[in-house]
């Protein structure tokens, strides 16, 4: 599994739609107190946000990790498990990023899909049956993300599971991916969600 990680100003429109100031009056940008965030989380401030999706490049079966950073508001809170909360919703062009690092390595940008595939991919081996939603996991959720696949003549077909040991990422990825193809899936693999 390759691994990259996307650079948070690539993310800047993508992050417009998600951030509050974007839908309020033009803002100042006197930061004032926001150079100093609080102190939150054992005398540091809280971590980034961390969004991983898993793509493959369906002509060479290379699945590569794409993770993403969301910086945490001045006034964040950790949240469960002592983590700090990710956005609620991620737009479309988050996934679409993810997309772009497979796009840049492989010989046809086209073959690069989401890793979560549904009953369709098989016969049909595109983006669109495939999910973005299911193919990405939250740092404030999971601190695992698993791929399980089985083989399908030349590709392989695979879906995502996420938690927080990397076992049980396994077993959700593995039982996902039975469930939706009816075979068994024992192609499998785990990475942290956070940047080792």
């Amino acid at each position: 599994m390759r691994d990259w990680a996307i650079c948070p100003a690539a993310l800047l429109p993508a992050l417009l739609f998600v951030c509050p100031a974007a839908w309020s009056a033009p803002q100042t940008f006197d930061l004032g107190s926001y150079s100093a965030p609080p102190v939150v989380n054992r005398g540091e401030k809280p971590l980034d946000c961390t969004v991983t999706y898993l793509v493959q490049d369906v002509a060479t079966n290379e699945t590569y990790a794409a993770r993403m950073l969301f910086e945490p508001p001045p006034d964040a809170v950790v949240g469960q498990s002592g983590r700090t909360p990710c956005p609620g919703m991620m737009p479309p062009t988050v996934g679409e990023t993810a997309l772009a690092g497979c796009r840049d390595h492989a010989a046809r940008p086209s073959d690069c899909v989401f890793a979560d595939m549904n009953k369709k991919f098989p016969a049909s081996p595109s983006v669109d049956n495939t999910s973005d939603i299911t193919s990405r996991c939250v740092s404030d959720h999971a601190s695992q993300i698993a791929i399980a696949c089985l083989n399908s003549g030349k590709r392989d077909v695979c879906n995502v599971g996420c938690g927080d040991e990397p076992e049980t990422a396994l077993q959700a990825a593995r039982h996902r991916c039975e469930a939706i193809h009816g075979a068994t899936c024992n192609i499998t693999g785990s990475v942290p969600v956070e940047a080792p």
